[in-house]
This record gives C-alpha cells, sequence and structure tokens, in this order.
C-alpha cells in the first residue's frame, strides 16, 4: 500500500510540503533543511490511528523520545498556533488525516479524557471503576466530567499534545474518528488501536535498538527465501563470507576458515547494511523509510542501491530515504531509472522550499550539467 500523495502542515520546521512519491524518494539538501522531519511525518500519518509500525514499534512515541519528550517540537515554532496537518493518500482508496494540536488544557476533550481515564484504569485495583493517583483512591463512575476534567488538568501539569486521525475509506461511506493524546509526564502516546502497520522507520534510534530485533527479522528472511540473495550481495563486499546465522541471543557471521562473529562485532558499515536488509525484507507492499543514510564503502554503496531497488521493483516496496552520500544517489538512478524520485530540500527565509526531479533530470544535471544533486 504505497503512499500516492503527502500534504504536511506546521509539522516542526515544515510550514507546508506537498508531494506525489515515487516508488524510490531520495531526499537531499543540507542539515537542518526538513529531511528528517518530512519522514517523521510519513511514518506518523502512515501508520495512524495506531502509529505502529511493523515491529510495533509506536513511531510517535520514538519521534518524540529522540527529543526528549519535549512536546512543542513537534510543532513549527514560528507559527503563532501550534497544530499541525499530515495527509497520506495510499493506493488502496485510504486517505488519512491527522491532526494535531499542542497546547494546556483546562477541559480536556470528552475523546481525549476517555482516553486518560483508560490509561490510568489499566493502573488501577482491580475494581473496574477504580484507581489510584498521588495515593489517592479514585472512583470514576462518581466523579462529574467536570472534575474529571480538572483532575486530569491537575496531573498532567504541562501542555498536552492531543489530536485526531480520520481514515477515509472509498468502500465505507462515513469516515472513521480516532483520537489520540501524548502525555509529557507519563512519556506516553495514548490510542485505542493495536494494528500493526507494513511500515519500518529506519533510524538511528532504532539502529541503537535494532540487535534485538534482528533475530525475529533474520527468522522472517530466512522464511521468505530472500537470505541467498542476501548472501549473495554480501559476497561482492566480503568474498569469505560463508552465511548468517543465529541461535537464541545473536546472529552471527561466518566467515571462510575463521571463527564466527556476532554482528555486533562487526563494522559499522557492513552492520549497518545487514540490518537495512533485514529491515526491508519485513515490509513487502509496503513503506520503507530510512533517515540518514551514512557514507559507506563503494561495495556496500552498490549492495545497497542494488537491494532497494530490487525491492522496489519485484516486491513493492515503497521508499523514503534521506542521504548526503552522492555515490548512492547516483547508484540509485542509475540503477532504478523511473522508479526514482530526487526531492531537494532548502530553506530560504526560513521557509521550506524544495524541487522534485525525475531520475532523467536528474541525471541531466549529474552528466551534463555537471551540478551536485545534493544542493548547494
Amino acid at each position: 500500500m504505497s503512499v500516492q500523495k503527502l500534504v504536511i502542515d506546521g509539522y516542526r520546521a515544515i510550514d507546508h510540503f506537498e508531494y506525489e512519491p515515487n516508488m524510490i524518494n531520495v531526499l537531499v539538501g543540507r542539515n537542518g533543511t526538513g529531511k528528517s522531519s518530512i519522514l517523521e511525518a510519513i511514518a506518523i500519518g502512515y501508520t495512524a490511528p495506531s502509529f505502529l509500525s511493523r515491529l510495533r514499534i509506536n513511531v510517535l512515541e520514538m519521534v518524540i523520545s529522540e527529543k526528549g519528550w519535549e512536546l512543542e517540537h513537534l510543532f513549527h515554532m514560528a507559527k503563532k498556533q501550534k497544530e499541525f496537518k499530515i495527509v497520506i493518500r495510499k493506493n488502496d482508496g485510504v486517505e488519512v488525516n491527522v491532526y494535531a494540536l499542542y497546547e494546556k488544557c483546562e477541559t480536556v476533550p470528552t475523546a481525549i479524557e476517555d482516553l486518560m481515564i483508560q490509561h490510568y484504569a489499566d493502573k488501577r485495583s482491580d475494581e473496574a471503576s477504580v484507581f489510584f493517583v498521588e495515593g489517592k483512591l479514585l472512583e470514576i463512575n462518581k466523579l462529574s466530567a467536570e472534575e474529571v476534567a480538572e483532575f486530569f488538568t491537575k496531573v498532567l501539569q504541562k501542555p498536552i499534545v492531543y489530536g485526531q486521525t480520520i481514515l477515509h475509506d472509498q468502500k465505507s461511506p462515513k469516515p472513521n474518528y480516532f483520537s489520540f493524546a501524548a502525555l509529557s509526564a507519563e512519556k506516553k502516546v495514548l490510542t485505542r488501536g493495536s494494528v500493526t502497520t507494513d511500515l519500518i522507520f529506519y533510524s538511528r534510534w532504532l539502529e541503537e535498538k535494532f540487535d534485538a530485533k534482528s533475530l525475529h527479522l533474520y527468522e522472517f528472511l530466512q522464511f521468505s527465501k530472500k537470505v541467498n540473495r542476501a548472501l549473495g550481495l554480501l559476497k561482492h563486499y566480503a568474498p569469505y563470507l560463508n552465511d548468517l546465522r543465529r541461535d537464541d541471543r545473536t546472529l552471527w557471521v561466518h566467515f571462510e576458515g575463521q571463527q564466527p562473529l556476532p554482528l555486533s562485532a562487526m563494522g559499522d558499515g557492513f552492520r549497518e547494511v545487514v540490518r537495512l536488509i533485514l529491515a526491508s525484507s519485513f515490509v513487502p507492499d509496503g513503506v520503507l523509510i530510512i533517515d540518514s543514510m551514512g557514507s559507506l564503502h563503494p561495495a556496500l554503496t552498490d549492495i545497497v542501491a542494488e537491494w532497494l531497488v530490487e525491492e522496489a521493483r519485484q516486491e513493492k516496496t515503497q521508499v523514503f530515504i534521506s542521504t548526503q552520500n552522492l555515490e548512492l544517489i547516483e547508484k540509485l538512478l542509475r540503477t532504478g531509472g523511473e522508479l526514482v524520485n530526487l526531492v531537494r530540500i532548502y530553506r530560504v527565509k526560513d521557509e521550506l522550499a524544495y524541487e522534485v526531479l525525475s531520475c532523467s533530470e536528474a541525471l541531466e544535471e549529474l552528466d551534463e550539467l555537471r551540478i551536485d544533486l545534493r544542493g548547494p
């Protein structure tokens, strides 16, 4: 279910961004121009209303935790009204609209109040209508709506992020409405949904936690019979590589005539490529988001480009990637052809500016005009 159209308003440093994606979308631009913000917005919109990725990671919680749970950082700082909107139209006929506000709530909206009641009730005693907060035993059914709103405003202390996801499905005459809230004090995103989506957001945050996921991903890779293709590509970089195998605790890399090594002991570039192969294999016909693919040896760059293009072409995996690696950009363009768009992002007087280049337009700039595709 690829993204057909994307609209972002007021999210972080993005005042307005509108784009119709290709199968492989390469975001380039200087640091601080908004590349990561666009990728985050795609992940938030695509996974709503549950915000759960294929790895059962709540991407909205992940994004906020990277900011140290400073909730106001989700919103465009220059705008007086702290709100954002993300709209994603998928090719299955579903349009997702995510609206969020940041404010102090003297009276919590009813739908958000219900979410918080359920959240605190899950920590309660065995009685369904009773829970403990700040050492006090409270019975929800005995509180008036005004008392509940006053209580939650006191408990939260700080402004909250709350909002609504609206799903428009061509098969259903009426849209579905879902509420969510992000609580800074609890470091928690509250939703009613628990359904995972076919998206993986591969970021620095995930890299730090990825080894715990790699065993399950490798098991899936074996089941999908992609392991031989992955090994074949990796052997171009490491000819003495024999196999990747797992036990109950880790993923092992086997080399000819040597003791096997855990993946965590390998070099950064090799480890990153193996993890990326595992992650991308987990979302066929879904969405893979890669934030800040770093510098790699040319052989590893070739492997990444070839793998991503094959996933897009054969498995219909849609890819969004930000990178400053010019070799990777060029390899993706030459290998992927018209599957690839280049999105060049600027800041002009502190406002977002961008241009979209097709593969042929980007290669014309590279080959004939000798322009650095990453922009000035």
